[in-house]
């Protein structure tokens, strides 16, 4: 019988732990809109975000924008980034660096959608640049996720 309790208490605490990263690794932030300032006269905004899709959930990974940091791609989040006209790479990282490049054009939005890609050990973080239609779809389920 002590065996039995043992075992079941063991269960429990190795549920919670697994639940616990699950929600931990989720976005908790302002929803999408957030409160985001007036684009200045000669910037372009990038959107980056990722839905909410239960696959690939406990897999996160900072988005970089030239090696700059500008957010998580967590399970039902977003953030921007405002930068002046030109081009740029946009690069996520777990066990593998997955890149695309995006273009900003002044007064204009580029949305950069993140999806998970099965990897050897752990699944891959994939950025790609997508079009506003399909980026508004997701978006409202999605909540702030960056420093910006």
């Amino acid at each position: 019988m002590k065996m039995q309790v043992h075992s079941l208490r063991m269960g429990l605490s190795m549920l919670f732990l697994v639940a616990a990263g699950f929600l931990g690794g989720c976005a908790s932030g302002e929803p999408y809109p957030a409160s985001m300032p007036e684009l200045g006269k000669d910037q372009g905004r990038i959107i980056f975000y990722r839905g909410t899709s239960f696959g690939g959930s406990a897999v996160s990974a900072d988005i970089r924008l030239n090696d700059q940091v500008v957010g998580r791609a967590i399970p039902g989040g977003f953030c921007w980034a405002d930068r002046q006209a030109g081009d740029y790479d946009v690069s996520c990282t777990t066990e593998a660096e997955e890149k695309c490049q995006v273009h900003v054009t002044a007064g204009q939005t580029t949305y950069v959608q993140t999806t998970i890609a099965m990897g050897l050990f752990i699944g891959h973080v994939c950025p790609k640049v997508v079009d506003s239609s399909d980026a508004l779809k997701d978006l409202p389920s999605c909540k702030y996720a960056g420093p910006e």
